[in-house]
């Protein structure tokens, strides 16, 4: 029914989860970066000029950096929040919205130090 696009540059999607309410859905990559679409308002999406044959194709409401060229996991916490977490340790929580995108509330660090072989 639709295509949600992520940019131009190929990347492989390592994660996707949608909102409680089914309104959104977010999606991760090897990129690093998180985005997050408007599933039931399409019209939230951003604008894509990238032409497509099989339907609508739809831009993201907003996206961000979680760790950058590595996989993370995205989930929703609540209506208006998007969580991250990296392999690489970072924790990310973004509060988002049509009219003012993604903005980070709280980051930290879990694996400071630590090669993963102390555990």
């Amino acid at each position: 029914m639709f295509e949600f696009r992520r940019g131009n540059d190929p990347a492989n999607i390592s994660y996707i989860s949608f909102s409680f309410d089914s309104g959104y859905l977010c999606a991760s990559s090897d990129k690093g970066t998180v985005h997050i679409f408007g599933v039931r308002d399409t019209k939230s999406n951003r604008k894509t000029t990238i032409p497509n044959l099989f339907g609508d194709t739809h831009g993201d409401i907003c996206s961000f950096t979680a760790d950058r060229d590595c996989s993370c996991i995205c989930a929703f916490s609540d209506v208006n929040h998007a969580v991250a977490a990296s392999f690489t340790g970072t924790f990310h929580k973004y509060i988002f919205s049509v009219e003012r995108g993604c903005n980070r509330e709280e980051f930290d660090l879990f694996l400071d130090g630590i090669d993963g072989t102390d555990f």
